[in-house]
C-alpha cells in the first residue's frame, strides 16, 4: 500500500524526509485532485 511522506526536499532528488506515511499529505493531495476535478458551470 502506498503512501505520501510527510516532507520532501525541495531540490533534487526530492529525497523524502520525516515520518514515512503522513495522513495530511495524503489529504492535501486529495483535496487538491477534488478541486482540480470539479465541474466548472
Amino acid at each position: 500500500m502506498g503512501s505520501i511522506s510527510e516532507i520532501f526536499d525541495g531540490d533534487a532528488p526530492m529525497i523524502p524526509r520525516g515520518c514515512f506515511a503522513q495522513a495530511w499529505s495524503v489529504g492535501e493531495v486529495l483535496r487538491v485532485w477534488a478541486k482540480i476535478n470539479e465541474p466548472s458551470y
